[in-house]
């Protein structure tokens, strides 16, 4: 799902955000093909200078429609454990979701209408590392049940395209933790920057930086924030499958509206969310998902308010 508006008309964004015109539309395209490209290239087709384009760019930036952040590879943050947990909360929902926000684990916080109080999506390094992390749900004040859907396999992710394969030529030094905490926080870093924070020139910053990018150790991502185009209706489902699951994910990621979709163990095979520029279209994108092959049963989750939405960090887990 590509989360750019129509590059033949301005987009529609929500109040308190920047109107968007087809340049701004090119440059979001831009970004979220390469995020760390030059504004030369980005000024390609769109008539305008290099040092407009800049600040087109840094526009976008400040306002919130788009972030550029850096996601380090799962083998080096160690993570081999994900699942989206739902809790039934008695009491502060709200204080519930400040605290689960918290959790350096948790990448995904939403307060939900429906079977849940409160989903959260959790990334860790092992089962037992999970096991904790309820054990610490558990104990939040008012949480009165935890229920995990462990992922054995995300088929569909909008902002976490899957990533490569992790070929370093040897192991990272203490220069190169330094260079992936910084795009950790931004993306579009300068070498300047990043030749300050790791005492290189900015030279042999760069290529250490190309290094690790063509190693597969860090992509730098443009995240779009769809509110700001008028995209705002989130939602949740879980799927029951009568038939091979894999098979029916996989046709449920081919819809344009579905934006994480993952095979599960627990009480749904398919967990997923889904996003829509409105309740009527949220629910034809719903039908469309129960018209998939294969799916006997569907129950959804209305997304009322998300208090986190994050990628694992190396700062956030302390590895070295």
């Amino acid at each position: 799902m590509s989360l750019v508006p129509s590059a033949g008309s301005a987009a529609g964004p929500s109040a308190g955000w920047p109107a968007l015109d087809k340049i701004d539309a090119r440059l979001i395209s831009h970004l979220q093909d390469d995020a760390r490209g030059t504004y030369v290239q980005y000024a390609e087709g769109t008539g305008l200078s290099a040092a407009a384009v800049r600040v087109r760019v840094q526009r976008l930036h400040e306002t919130g429609v788009v972030r550029t952040l850096g996601v380090v590879h799962p083998e080096i943050l160690g993570i081999d454990c994900s699942a989206t947990v739902g809790l039934k909360v008695d009491g502060g929902i709200e204080d519930c979701a400040g605290h689960l926000a918290g959790f350096a684990e948790t990448t995904f916080v939403v307060v939900t209408a429906g079977r849940y109080d409160v989903l959260a999506d959790v990334s860790c390094r092992t089962n037992r590392d999970l096991v904790g992390v309820l054990d610490r749900m558990l104990a939040l004040p008012g949480v009165t049940s935890v229920e995990p859907f462990k992922h054995l396999d995300r088929v569909k992710s909008a902002t976490q395209a899957p990533h490569t394969e992790l070929r370093l030529n040897g192991s990272l030094d203490e220069i190169d933790h330094v260079l992936l905490r910084e795009l950790e926080q931004d993306g579009r870093a300068s070498y300047a920057h990043l030749a300050a924070a790791t005492g290189l020139s900015q030279a042999g910053t760069r290529a250490r930086v190309h290094a690790l990018l063509a190693a597969g150790a860090i992509r730098v991502l443009a995240v779009v924030d769809p509110i700001a185009l008028g995209i705002g209706e989130l939602c949740g489902f879980g799927l029951k499958v009568g038939g091979p699951a894999r098979q029916v994910a996989q046709t449920v990621a081919s819809l344009p509206s579905t934006e994480l979709v993952a095979l599960t163990a627990g009480r749904w095979d398919v967990v997923g969310t889904l996003r829509a520029p409105s309740d009527d279209a949220a629910v034809e994108a719903y039908d469309q998902v129960r018209q998939v092959g294969g799916v006997a049963a569907v129950e959804t989750f209305a997304h009322l308010a998300i208090r986190k939405e994050a990628y694992p960090r190396l700062s956030d887990l302390n590895l070295n």
